[in-house]
C-alpha cells in the first residue's frame, strides 16, 4: 500500500504485523466494531462542506478599514497646488537660491496680492 521511505520502516511494520498478530481472535473483533463505531459516530458528527477560511475576509476588512482612514486624513492635507510647487522647487538643483529665498518670494507675493 505504501512505500518504505525510510530503512527502518520495515523493521517497525515487521513488529506491528507481530503483535498485532499476537492478539487474540474475540479481541480482534471487539477492536475492529469499537472502530466502526468510532468513525460511524465521527462521519455523522462531521458535515461534508468545509468551513470557509477567515483570512480573506479579515483582509478585505482591513483593506477597507485602511482606505477609509487613509482617505479621512488626505482631506486634512494642504492644498495640492502649493505641495507641487515645493516639490518642484525641491527637486531642481539649479533653482537652490530660489529654495533659499523661499520665505522672501512668499512675502513679495502676499504683499504683491494685497496691494
Amino acid at each position: 500500500m505504501t512505500q518504505d521511505h525510510e530503512p527502518g520502516h520495515a523493521s517497525i511494520r515487521a513488529a506491528l504485523d507481530a503483535a498485532a498478530d499476537a492478539i487474540a481472535l474475540p479481541d480482534r473483533e471487539r477492536l475492529r466494531r469499537a472502530r466502526q463505531r468510532a468513525l460511524a459516530g465521527r462521519a455523522a458528527a462531521v458535515p461534508c462542506r468545509r468551513a470557509l477560511p477567515l483570512w480573506p475576509a479579515s483582509a478585505l476588512a482591513t483593506a477597507a478599514l485602511l482606505l477609509v482612514m487613509l482617505r479621512g486624513n488626505l482631506a486634512h492635507l494642504p492644498g495640492s497646488g502649493e505641495t507641487a510647487l515645493d516639490a518642484e522647487l525641491i527637486g531642481s538643483a539649479t533653482e537652490l537660491e530660489l529654495l533659499e529665498d523661499l520665505e522672501f518670494y512668499e512675502w513679495l507675493d502676499a504683499d504683491g496680492a494685497a496691494g
